[in-house]
């Protein structure tokens, strides 16, 4: 797989959850694993995660669906993955570098935060890439910029999961 077959997902997320807005649903935060089937053929399966659960739980969940994926204990068989992918709402606070914040928050606990929809994707030679669109609830709209390339720097700890699940098992198969 290539950058082509994540800006294609990224794509088709941003497509559903707009869909979703319209249609005045919240998008249920989910992953996708992204790879190749026994057979070489392109493959993906799609996990729905709980809007409620904690970080850690998310943690747990994300590691174990990487043991599965290597060990094929998900029902679907083995998938070599190739990217991982995670779309949710969150809250985001925008600053710059002119007016930073007076003091670091959460963006949840920030008075100025902004709703969004995050998508986000870790491939298997380490490669973040990240697309935030604001959610304008009142005009059924998402803004923000379909230029994906590689992230600089940051990772996503909650898709690092799935891979240290994922390589825990390689290592011991």
């Amino acid at each position: 797989m290539e950058l082509a077959d994540i800006e294609k997902r990224i794509k088709h997320l941003h497509d559903f959850a707009l869909s979703l807005y319209e249609a005045g649903i919240n998008f249920v935060p989910m992953i996708e694993i992204m790879g190749l089937n026994d057979l070489g053929e392109k493959t993906s399966y799609v996990y729905a995660l709980g809007d409620s659960e904690s970080v850690e739980k998310r943690f747990a969940v994300l590691r174990r669906v990487g043991e599965m994926t290597a060990t094929g204990e998900n029902g679907h068989g083995k998938l070599y993955p190739i990217a991982v992918l995670f779309a949710s709402e969150a809250w985001v606070s925008k600053y710059s570098a002119k007016t930073p914040p007076k003091e670091m928050v959460m963006p949840s606990q920030d008075p100025n935060k902004t709703e969004a929809f995050v998508i986000s994707a870790r491939t298997s030679d380490n490669k973040n890439y990240m697309q935030t669109f604001i959610i304008n609830r009142e005009q059924k709209t998402l803004v923000g910029d379909m230029n994906i390339k590689p992230e600089e720097g940051g990772e996503n700890t909650l898709l690092n999961e799935f891979w240290i699940g994922y390589r825990s098992k390689i290592k011991t198969a």
